[in-house]
């Protein structure tokens, strides 16, 4: 008999969150890493990435380096089994390039959404989106 996961309460989930996000303040790539799982399938602005090792060299390490230092400051969770919703505002100083885009050097705030299943057992994310 396997035994199932008992479900995160709201205060584990919030905080597992705000952790995730507060990871993208730094420039700790395994840390960011940790967060998911080793097969994680992960979408941002269409394009699909299989695998912790595609998601840092594909998403977060250029990331970083053109948004060094940013915050996310998140607005509202909303949580289904194994999925949560993250609504959160996104700062940071555009400071590299990323995804074609040359520096601009301005400071931007901007909208944003997340959608992530997650394994509550190991707690990483297992699949994401945003």
């Amino acid at each position: 008999m396997t035994a199932s996961a008992a479900p995160w309460s709201s205060a584990d989930m919030t905080r597992f969150v705000q952790d995730y996000y507060n990871a993208w303040a730094g420039t700790d790539e395994a840390r960011i890493l940790s967060f998911y799982s080793d097969q994680v399938v992960f979408e941002v602005s269409g394009m699909v990435m299989e695998g912790k090792d595609a998601l840092r060299v594909q998403f977060i390490r250029p990331f970083l380096k053109a948004f060094p230092g940013m915050r996310h400051h998140v607005k509202r969770m909303t949580q289904g089994p194994g999925v949560i919703v993250v609504e959160f505002t996104f700062e940071a100083h555009h400071s590299g390039a990323y995804a074609g885009q040359s520096p601009t050097g301005v400071q931007i705030e901007l909208p944003g959404c997340g959608v992530y299943q997650y394994d509550a057992v190991r707690r990483q994310i297992t699949a994401g989106r945003t």
